[in-house]
């Protein structure tokens, strides 16, 4: 579920979240 959410921010093109989604 939370990695749903992380990509989900990804794709809207959040540079902040895109680099935490890098992490996971």
């Amino acid at each position: 579920m939370e990695q749903d959410i992380i990509i989900k921010f990804c794709v809207v093109g959040e540079p902040s979240v895109g680099k935490t989604s890098m992490l996971y």
